[in-house]
């Protein structure tokens, strides 16, 4: 399969986004930069909203001058006020969060992110006519360990980590305001999204891919944290770009969860030795202590998606592997 890093298929939604007035916080984000870059692809009038506390202006800069740029947090509710009603966004995506192991060192600012800011946004957007839709990035975090394999969307949540319980409250609130107010939503549980922009930081809770990406890349060994035997659905990042477009402008699938992530399951040691294959660097790999939350089989069912929003995963581990080592050495990695 051959594919740059930000190609991605559009014929779903074509012009659907042409000229339309769109919101996305964390929008220079790793998944933020990356919808931002496709819906002004796609002709839409883009406000950006980011803290840039994970986000950084260099991620946007093939677009700087084609969308507005505002340097503030969603838990500033005076701020997320004004910008709506001087934008008047026809579709939110919200992106701006925290991660796992951040939550872990400061769950009051987790809650404050996932919580407080998306009641600011929600609130302010009730009292809109103009915002048709509201698209919420989840995670897959919120089912804690499971149940039965692969999770469905009915799966009980039983999250085992402050940023899994904040993503399942947000979710609650979501459904709540749409009972009450008639709020527009749609609520998308991610899967150990990966690709270019994605933080490499160990200590800030970075992705395995970066981090064993970064590690390779330095000549330094390999950590594995617990056994290795957790299986993962490793997700390239444009195939969660598509469920948020796809979702913004399917109606019918509106107002529910959704499970985004591939369908290949992989565990961590094999997916070190894929690693190694293709960068073509071998190291050491050693085991460390298991992370606090980590949960051991951590794979969904996108039945749901597939059916009702018409997402279908397209890009594997070996085709995005050798797409993501290729942009972190153009970026002098």
């Amino acid at each position: 399969m051959t594919l740059k890093h930000d190609d991605i298929p559009n014929q779903e939604y074509s012009n659907q986004f042409q000229g339309m007035r769109v919101l996305v916080t964390g929008g220079a984000g790793f998944i933020g930069s990356h919808v931002t870059e496709h819906l002004v692809s796609s002709g839409a009038d883009v406000l950006v909203l980011d803290d840039m506390s994970k986000g950084s202006v260099e991620n946007l800069s093939s677009i700087r001058d084609r969308i507005r740029l505002h340097e503030g947090s969603v838990i500033d509710r005076g701020l997320v006020s004004n910008l709506l009603k001087e934008h008047e966004p026809e579709i939110v995506f919200h992106l701006a969060a925290r991660n796992l192991v951040l939550s872990i060192e400061n769950p009051q600012l987790d809650v404050e992110v996932s919580i407080i800011g998306l009641l600011n946004l929600i609130e302010e957007i009730r009292k809109s006519e103009h915002t048709k839709v509201f698209v919420h990035s989840s995670s897959g975090s919120v089912y804690g360990e499971p149940l039965e394999f692969p999770q469905t969307e009915t799966h009980i949540r039983s999250p085992t980590s402050p940023y899994g319980i904040a993503k399942m409250a947000a979710e609650e609130y979501l459904r709540v305001w749409n009972d009450l107010y008639n709020l527009q939503y749609i609520s998308l549980r991610y899967y150990n999204v990966y690709g270019p922009r994605q933080s490499s930081e160990e200590d800030t809770g970075g992705g395995v891919i970066p981090i064993f990406a970064n590690r390779l890349l330095s000549g330094l060994p390999l950590i594995i944290d617990g056994s290795g035997k957790q299986e993962r659905c490793f997700t390239y990042v444009t195939d969660v770009v598509r469920s948020n477009l796809l979702a913004a402008v399917n109606k019918d699938c509106w107002c529910d969860n959704y499970n985004i992530a591939t369908t290949e399951r992989t565990n961590i040691i094999t997916l070190a030795k894929l690693m190694m294959e293709t960068a073509e660097v071998e190291t050491p790999v050693e085991f460390g202590p298991a992370r606090l939350g980590e949960v051991m089989k951590f794979y969904p069912s996108v039945d749901l998606a597939v059916r009702k929003m018409g997402y279908s995963p397209r890009v594997t581990l070996r085709d995005g592997l050798p797409i993501y080592f290729e942009w972190l050495r153009s970026n002098g990695f």
